[in-house]
């Protein structure tokens, strides 16, 4: 009798065990899944996940309750944070780099508020295509004379760090021209 005790006592602290663990698992919650960044490198985070500079200076712009959505993004080892909120019915949004400071500003506006110019430029490239909403953008470039060999050129920088090569040249194109003996001007 005294094995079939001991088995039974044995049995009935297994139970109550597994009992307590499953007890015990139930009550802790899984921590919610990390956010993915998509393919493109962008991942949605709240605003209380902004480095601290980034977070005063939209802070200052931007009022918590506007805000719809930020966006950590990170292209070519770059990374800047979207905020997209509203003013009053108007969708807006700023990018920020992780120091604060604001590289672009995005704000909707009326199509009648679109040049002439950058409506026919649309209506030539898309023939029969629906134009939608539209923003107004503002984005912070800087424009600085690089020396290479003696030899000046404008090259046209983002706030983020880009070098615009499309506008103002980069290394590669300064010193293409100055292989084939053609002077570097701006094309804008």
């Amino acid at each position: 009798m005294n094995l079939r005790s001991n088995s039974l006592a044995l049995l009935s602290l297994v139970s109550v065990a597994g009992l307590g663990s499953l007890a015990i698992a139930s009550l802790i919650q899984p921590a919610p899944p990390a956010a993915a960044a998509t393919a493109d490198g962008e991942t949605e985070i709240k605003v209380a996940e902004l480095p601290d500079a980034a977070r005063a200076a939209v802070t200052k712009l931007v009022p918590a309750a506007n805000v719809k959505k930020v966006i950590k993004e990170s292209d070519e080892g770059i990374t800047t944070f979207e905020i997209e909120y509203t003013d009053g019915s108007t969708a807006c949004s700023i990018v920020v780099s992780p120091a604060g400071d604001v590289l672009e500003t995005e704000r909707g506006i009326g199509q009648d508020k679109v040049t002439a110019a950058a409506m026919a430029a649309l209506k030539k490239e898309f023939p029969g295509a629906t134009l939608g909403d539209a923003m107004l953008v503002t984005k912070t470039y800087f424009e600085v004379v690089v020396t290479i060999d003696g030899k000046k050129h404008e090259v046209k920088v983002d706030a983020a760090g880009n070098i615009d090569d499309a506008h103002g040249g980069g290394k590669e194109e300064a010193e293409k021209s100055e292989k084939s003996g053609e002077k570097h001007a701006d094309k804008d």
